[in-house]
């Protein structure tokens, strides 16, 4: 009796191992191989180390300075990255031409877009007479901005400096983690590599969190399991309730950081005869209260992903941006850092 239910059981499991092996044979040969998703990023040293187990087309790297960076020289289907870690031409940085510096995040640097998409080239494209440098980042907060243009984007003399951002120092900060006061400031990559740090002195230090970081790793290569994984997140996010703000009593020492930090960029740069213009990142998720036009921009985030981007705005919709752009403050401060104020 006991070697019947033995063979039972060894059966159910060579059938369960064969079973699994052919559908991953399957799914790997239906599939071929899979690119790095557009929508993630890699974190690397500064000479070209991975050091992250995120999957994704951009390159970050490490940076003395800003924690990280874009990694240079980048060139990928949807965007390209100087040697100088812009998103532009290789070196219109040192072009004779004015320049406007573009500082932001993720909105900024126009992740999920195609090069000609961005709001920066399509500010170069109307303005004509200047060159918008992107120095977007993606994820960074203020102070992250505030450290990028005082170490390296100032060295490029920019007749204006425009900070396009906001979203992540407020929702980034208070919606989506929970953090205390005491960790505000920091963005949401900052604490993936701390954790990954600690999970590695783990790993160093303990054969079962070893092991299980090993088993872990190897189950994230299988394409059945990752089906698996997608379908189980897909349920629990549509189950779960909306996320609520962790702490609001938080939004008072967040604004007033990111406002100290958007003064400092502005004396900054003025002290370096630049203008320095603000543009806060509408967020159109939290608000209660949306206008018509509103609605019909956010309706257009139900638009597939490869007709929109990363904010839930199809391509079209950003060229609503030029027709702000030329009756707003950076033609103005463009005009009159060349004498003819309009």
């Amino acid at each position: 009796m006991k070697k019947k239910i033995l063979l039972a059981i060894v059966s159910s499991v060579v059938t369960l191992v064969v079973a699994f092996l052919i559908a991953e044979i399957y799914f790997r040969y239906k599939s071929g191989p899979v690119p790095p998703p557009e929508s993630g990023f890699e974190l690397y040293t500064h000479d070209g180390r991975k050091v992250s187990t995120y999957l994704g087309s951009l390159k970050l790297s490490l940076d003395a300075f800003t924690f990280y960076s874009n990694f240079p020289s980048q060139h990928t289907p949807t965007f390209n990255i100087n040697s100088a870690g812009l998103r532009a031409e290789e070196g219109v940085e040192r072009d004779q031409l004015p320049k406007i510096a573009f500082l932001g995040g993720s909105a900024a640097f126009g992740f999920g877009t195609k090069d000609q998409e961005t709001i920066p080239s399509i500010m170069e494209g109307s303005l004509k007479s200047h060159h918008v440098l992107n120095a977007g980042v993606i994820g960074f907060f203020s102070g992250q901005e505030l450290t990028h243009l005082v170490t390296r984007i100032i060295d490029y003399r920019p007749a204006v400096v425009v900070a396009y951002d906001g979203w992540n120092d407020l929702f980034g900060t208070v919606y989506i983690p929970e953090r205390n006061e005491s960790e505000l400031g920091f963005n949401q990559i900052f604490f993936a590599v701390e954790d990954q740090l600690a999970e590695k002195h783990q790993t160093d230090h303990s054969a079962r969190i070893s092991f299980s970081r090993f088993v872990g790793i190897a189950s994230s290569k299988s394409r059945v399991l990752d089906r698996l994984d997608r379908a189980l997140l897909s349920h629990q996010a549509a189950s779960q309730p909306a996320r609520q703000p962790a702490d609001r009593r938080l939004l008072d020492p967040v604004v007033e950081n990111y406002v100290e930090n958007l003064r400092k960029m502005s004396l900054f740069s003025r002290a370096a005869g630049a203008e320095f213009i603000v543009v806060l990142q509408p967020e159109l998720g939290q608000k209660s209260y949306r206008t018509p036009e509103e609605d019909v921009h956010r309706c257009r985030a139900h638009k597939p992903p490869r007709q929109r981007d990363h904010r839930g705005l199809d391509p079209a919709a950003l060229a609503d941006f030029a027709k702000i752009e030329r009756q707003g403050a950076i033609r103005t401060a463009v005009a009159e850092r060349q004498g003819t104020a309009q």
